[in-house]
């Protein structure tokens, strides 16, 4: 089994931080002690999904993980193209510098593992009929 962990965006994550930040000192200045509590706890959230990110590869299966909200698993001979993105939506990923997994039949998830080059290349030794698209 192999462990890809996902590329952290520093920018994603100065955004949300931001944001999080910002409501609670607007929470805390009005005395919005259960705004603030959320927002600490939001923050957990987000820093816990950040931290249990990532992808393994294991024998003929990719298995994808986001904290206890997402966990999903591919077999690698489904895969059929994996493209560079930006695509914004929510995503196990932690960074918008992504790879968009196209399996089956109109299956798709977007992903970030630090190791973009590596983890293509490892995809490959087990389905070599995967379609690469660069940007």
């Amino acid at each position: 089994m192999t462990r890809y962990n996902s590329k952290m965006g520093w920018g994603l994550a100065t955004i949300i931080a931001l944001v999080i930040i910002g409501t609670s000192i607007a929470l805390v200045l009005n005395g919005i002690w259960s705004g603030f509590i959320i927002n600490v706890l939001v923050f957990g959230f987000v820093a816990h999904l950040f931290a249990t990110t990532y992808y393994t590869v294991n024998g003929g299966d990719l298995n994808i993980r986001s904290g206890f909200i997402y966990n999903k698993t591919i077999a690698i001979h489904g895969i059929t193209e994996i493209a560079e993105s930006n695509n914004p939506l929510s995503a196990p990923a932690t960074s918008l510098d992504r790879l968009e997994i196209r399996f089956n039949k109109g299956g798709s998830v977007l992903i970030s593992p630090k190791e973009k080059d590596k983890f293509i290349a490892h995809l490959r030794t087990i389905n070599p009929s995967i379609k690469v698209f660069r940007k």
